[in-house]
């Protein structure tokens, strides 16, 4: 009798971790996509050398506004004491992500005023600024989607953004592409949730770990972790098919549950303000 009880314990046990991850499944992987290009190569930082950057917003005629993003070099971490780059015109208004020692970043440009043109397959452009060698690197076509919500790991090597499923305004899941820059592969991921919100969708770096949440109205109701170093996606908690009553994390009122990326406009470290006045 003893021996019947163990097994079932076990059975029961290994269902209940199924139905822990039973709104994940395994990843598709991608061929290898088309390679980066340099488009253009700076001296490389110095060991007491990273980068910081300002911000500034433009209004053209037909056009509509736009976004300047201007890079400098800032040494022994002293705002004051900086010299600047270069400036990336017409750029995505969500600005560059940063590595966490500073020396690397990415940004999205639109590409609409560049001179020469991007190529018509990669009309938004994705570039890599990587200060340790001094390029500029372009990188594939579809590794970044302009308008979608996208992140890079802190160490430089992964990006990842969202696209969610739609019906009828109710969104019960959502696709996360991960890009291995190192490889040039991609991978896909979906993540379903127990009952569909009429929300949206978020992603966020915690060092080199994405967190993506499912929240309505501001309130955090399923939270699901990817570790693209071992291409893991797993549901940490999803409470959308209970009666909570709105009693859940509230997404605006905690830092804890956003990045740096998100705080980096306020930041005066990386955002050099006193030079944009």
């Amino acid at each position: 009798m003893r021996y019947y009880l163990l097994v079932l314990s076990f059975f029961l046990f290994f269902a209940s971790c199924q139905r822990g991850n039973r709104n994940t499944e395994p990843p598709t992987l991608y061929a290898p996509v088309s390679t980066t290009e340099v488009v253009a190569r700076f001296a490389p930082l110095a060991e007491n050398e990273r980068f910081a950057f300002t911000r500034r917003n433009f209004s053209r005629p037909g056009v509509g506004g736009q976004t300047n993003f201007t890079f400098y070099v800032v040494r022994n971490n002293d705002i004051n004491d900086v010299t600047q780059l270069f400036t990336f015109e017409d750029a995505g208004s969500s600005g560059p992500q940063f590595t966490s020692d500073l020396r690397t970043a990415f940004i999205m440009t639109h590409g609409r005023f560049a001179d020469p043109p991007p190529p018509p397959n990669n009309p938004n452009p994705f570039l890599m600024i990587d200060g340790n060698v001094g390029e500029i690197r372009r990188l594939p076509e579809g590794i970044w989607r302009e308008g979608a919500i996208s992140r890079v790991s802190k160490d430089g090597r992964y990006t990842a953004f969202l696209i969610e499923r739609d019906a009828i305004n109710y969104r019960d899941q959502v696709n996360i592409f991960v890009f291995d820059i190192e490889t040039e592969t991609r991978r896909q991921f979906t993540w379903r949730i127990n009952s569909p919100l009429q929300g949206v969708w978020r992603i966020f770096r915690f060092e080199n770990v994405f967190r993506i949440y499912a929240h309505d109205d501001g309130y955090i109701a399923a939270v699901a972790e990817l570790d693209p170093a071992t291409m893991e996606l797993r549901t940490l908690w999803d409470r959308t098919n209970e009666n909570h009553g709105w009693n859940l994390p509230n997404f605006f009122e905690n830092e804890e549950w956003v990045d740096d990326v998100l705080g980096q406009p306020w930041n005066p470290n990386v955002r050099l303000l006193h030079l944009e006045n």
